[in-house]
Formats: structure tokens, C-alpha cells, sequence
């Protein structure tokens, strides 16, 4: 009998899974509020309902007698927690989800287990802020409670600067779904280099971590992902202590299927510190970069799995994966000069022979601002190397390697 699987949201982003669920011959349901989603068209069934609707999402997966329920919209992951704890099917408890997903119940989850966090405080109104931000050591990183990509997020230096920076608050309530905003002593990056990111895979007792990269960050925005490197750049050591760590939280949370994203470093006093989980996929394509490290369809396992079917899963505990040494830089516009042109993708002649695709996510002769967070990316370029040493030396410097052509608007 054919499978039928529930996705909520039929955007671009969703239109991996929407491609993946095909290609198994499963029946999409898609929960899509619009009619022009580009998921619309290749669905099977399309609801017109807002996916954050709890039980009007539930109303459909019951009347379609679906067998999953999936997404890797932020948004969302509550309403696939909630369907499908009541209709019995794989997923993560609304409980377990809240604990990784709001920014200070994770703090709180970190300290319970023993894991280094950051003293934090968390308001619902600037005033209320005011008064708590006082408990805090400066500098402090003010962010949404629960968000992603790094919306809102701004670092401040002192408590004089931070009673002049109500502004920044509210842009944090405002992109938090809970409109809660958390404000955090900041954790020093000691190298714009340092930052691990990517996705890992979690069904039941078994944790995959072909999807850990290493994450530059750019000079000038040090808070925005700037460039994937796989494999991850750390010694046999580091990387055993981070694979503890995350299996901590993810027991510690009672998380037990589905892809989920982590980004984290090592202190300059070698504390591992994990800045977030998010129980969702990664963006900025991190589901296609592990594929071509490692050959593992990440979109293939989830679909998979939350149909409750196993064999690609157990096809990859029991396979040799490939390594192949994969870079993706994520092109920004980071100068402080305000509205300009993008105009398209400059690189040098040393760089150009490893370029294997360039995909653009802003069109040519768009105005553009100073990127603010992950979400103002202007292009993904795709390079391969022969070698770790190759790579390394390569994309040392990568902003003057790749960078963007613009036009300033006077």
C-alpha cells in the first residue's frame, strides 16, 4: 500500500522533502496557507489551512490517514510534535521540542546536565529587562527566544549602551514566536574559524554525525555563517567531546528521531559551548553538502524514517561513506556602506579551477543592504578539493578569493 505523507509548507525550502517524498512514490499531503507555493504543484493533495493551526493540521492528517508528518520550517516543528504524538506516528514530544527550541529553556538544559552555559536572562517586556539584564556580566548577546538564523541577534558591549538599545530588543520580540527575547553573557569566539555547524540524524538509540562541518565566520559580521567545510576540522579528541556532548542533549532532551541542527564551539579556555539545537533541518542547502561529502541522503532518511520505513537507514549503518572534501561559501554583502547593486559574483584565477557550481539566491541588479543575519545570503558557490591541505590553504582567506560585485546607489 502507498505511503502517504503529510508536509507542512510547500515554499522553496520544503521543496527538497516535497522531491524526496516523490521519488519514493509516497502520496504528499501538503498544508500550504497560499496558492502559489511552488510545492503546490507537485503535491498530490494541497490544504489550504496555516500549518501553525494545531488542529486544523491535525483534522487533515486524521481525514487523510496519514503515515507521517514532516517539515524543516522552524514554524512548524511544533505542529508536527503535536500531530504526531495524536495520531501515533514517529516524531519528538512537544516537551522535548521546547527544550531545544526555546533559547532559555536550552540554557537551563545544559546547566542540568552538566554541559557549560552562559548565564542568561529571559523578558517579555523591555522594562522587565532593564531590571534582570542587571544580573548579567557585559558584553551580553541580545536574541529572540525562539528563532533562527541568526534574526535579530546583537551583541552589546555595556550596561550604559544596553539602556540605549531598546530598539534591538523590540527587533528581537518581534522575530521570537513566544515574543520573548533572551539576553546572554557573551561567549568569546576565539577564532572566526572555530565554529562548528551542520546536521545530525537521530533514530532511537543510533546517532549519525556525517553532517558536522566546520563554519567560518566573515570578519566583518562574525555572527552570520559565512562558509561549510566538510569534513569537520577537529582532532580525534575535540570531536569525541563534541559527539558527547550532543548525545548528552539529545537524551537529556528525550529527542529520539529526526535531522536536527547544531552549532557550537570550543571557548579559548576549551569549554565546548553549544550555542543551539534546532529540531529541523539545516538551511543555506546543508542537506545537499552532506550528500556530496558523504553520499547520505539526509532528505531521503527523513522521509524515510518518519514513514517508518528503515531500510535506507540500516543501508547506511551498514556501508562505507564517501569523504570527499567539499567547501560551500555563502556569499554576503558585509561592507558598512548602506543600499547598494548586487551585481554578481567576482573570484580569483587561483580559486576558479575548484568552483563546481554557483547558485544565486538574489537576482542580478537587486539593492540590496549590509547583511544582518543568515537569511540575506546572495549566492551559494560550491567547490571541491583533493585534499584537506588543498582545502584548508585555499579558503583560508576566502572573502578575498570570492566576493561580490556591487554598485553603490548614490
Amino acid at each position: 500500500m502507498q505511503k502517504k505523507l503529510l508536509i507542512l509548507g510547500g515554499a522553496k525550502a520544503q521543496l527538497q522533502l516535497i522531491n524526496a517524498a516523490k521519488k519514493e512514490d509516497y502520496y504528499v499531503v501538503l498544508c500550504d496557507f497560499t496558492d502559489s507555493n511552488p510545492g503546490i504543484a507537485i503535491s498530490d493533495k494541497h490544504y489550504k489551512i496555516n500549518y501553525m493551526d494545531l488542529d486544523s493540521v491535525l483534522n487533515v492528517a486524521e481525514k487523510e490517514k496519514v503515515d507521517g508528518v514532516i517539515s524543516n520550517s522552524e514554524y512548524a516543528m511544533p505542529t508536527v510534535s503535536y500531530v504526531c504524538d495524536k495520531i501515533h506516528c514517529i516524531g519528538n514530544s512537544s516537551k522535548s521540542l521546547s527544550l531545544i527550541n526555546d533559547k532559555y529553556k536550552f540554557r537551563e538544559l545544559q546547566k542540568s546536565l552538566g554541559l557549560y552555559s552562559p548565564n542568561a536572562v529571559e523578558s517579555a517586556t523591555w522594562e522587565d529587562c532593564l531590571e534582570k539584564v542587571q544580573q548579567l556580566s557585559f558584553p551580553v548577546v541580545i536574541k529572540p527566544s525562539q528563532s533562527s538564523g541568526s534574526r535579530g541577534t546583537t551583541k552589546v558591549e555595556s550596561f550604559e549602551a544596553f539602556l540605549l538599545a531598546q530598539k534591538e530588543w523590540e527587533q528581537c520580540e518581534h522575530f521570537s514566536r513566544n515574543h520573548r527575547v533572551v539576553v546572554e553573557e557573551y561567549v568569546e569566539l576565539p577564532d572566526l574559524d572555530a565554529v562548528i555547524d551542520g546536521d545530525i540524524f537521530v533514530l532511537g538509540d543510533t546517532i549519525l554525525y556525517n553532517g558536522l562541518f566546520t563554519s567560518k565566520r566573515s570578519k566583518r559580521r562574525p555572527l552570520i555563517p559565512m562558509m561549510q567545510t566538510y569534513p569537520i576540522i577537529l582532532d580525534e579528541n575535540h570531536l569525541d567531546r563534541l559527539k558527547n556532548g550532543i548525545e548528552k542533549i539529545v537524551r537529556g532532551a528525550g529527542i529520539t528521531w529526526g535531522e536536527l541542527n547544531v552549532e557550537a564551539y570550543y571557548t579559548k579556555d576549551d569549554e565546548l559551548f553549544f550555542i543551539e539545537f534546532n529540531a529541523r533541518q539545516g538551511g543555506n542547502g546543508i542537506p545537499e553538502m552532506i550528500l556530496k561529502h558523504s553520499g547520505i541522503d539526509y532528505n531521503k532518511l527523513l522521509v524515510t524514517t518518519s514513514v517508518s520505513e528503515r531500510d535506507y537507514f540500516q543501508d547506511i549503518i551498514n556501508t562505507q561513506n564517501s569523504r570527499r572534501y567539499v567547501t560551500r561559501q555563502q556569499l554576503f554583502w558585509t561592507d558598512d556602506n548602506n543600499s547598494c547593486c548586487y551585481k554578481g559574483i567576482c573570484f580569483s584565477k587561483e580559486i576558479e579551477p575548484f568552483i563546481k557550481g554557483i547558485k544565486d539566491v538574489v537576482s542580478k541588479n537587486t539593492i540590496i543592504q549590509p547583511a544582518q543575519n543568515a537569511s540575506d545570503c546572495l549566492a551559494w558557490i560550491d567547490l571541491e578539493f583533493e585534499s584537506r591541505e588543498q582545502q584548508i590553504a585555499l579558503t583560508r582567506d576566502i572573502e578575498m578569493q570570492i566576493w561580490p560585485e556591487i554598485e553603490l546607489v548614490k
